[in-house]
């Protein structure tokens, strides 16, 4: 599989970077093992949805050197109405051991799902948000 990184803009707010880059998610086939591909240390804040973008906001420590986040999807979906799928945010520090402390939202096109879909978003070790894309609530 090639990961296609697309290069961030970023405006900047003291430590608090906003990726003004709409990214895509990156499909993998659904055989691949999510814990082959690296991740470096950092912290899922929050995750929502406006429209069909999903903005994360994530923290890590580093320096002003570029850090690239990659979204994965394995295409997997549940049978079940809404529809249930994992998305995995894996964190590339591009050799930067930088020790400030940095928040930064990232924004993903989220046109490849199908919606009404439960989200959990997967990030470092254990962390996880459930978001829902699309779902009417029932009365």
């Amino acid at each position: 599989m090639t990961a296609i990184v697309i290069a961030s803009s970023l405006m900047s707010i003291g430590s608090e970077q906003i990726d003004t880059t709409i990214q895509e998610i990156n499909k993998i086939p659904p055989n691949r093992r999510i814990n082959e591909i690296p991740s470096e240390p950092f912290r899922l804040i929050t995750a929502e949805i406006d429209d069909d973008i999903l903005s994360i906001d994530v923290e890590y420590r580093g320096s002003q050197k570029m850090h690239e986040f990659v979204l994965y999807w394995n295409g997997i979906v549940t049978r079940s109405y809404p529809g249930q799928t994992q998305l995995y945010l894996k964190h590339n520090t591009n050799g930067d051991a930088g020790e400030s402390l940095i928040t930064k939202t990232l924004r993903f096109r989220l046109t490849a799902l199908h919606i009404p879909m439960i989200i959990t978003l997967r990030g470092d070790s254990d962390q996880s948000k459930r978001i829902e894309y699309g779902v009417v609530k029932r009365r």
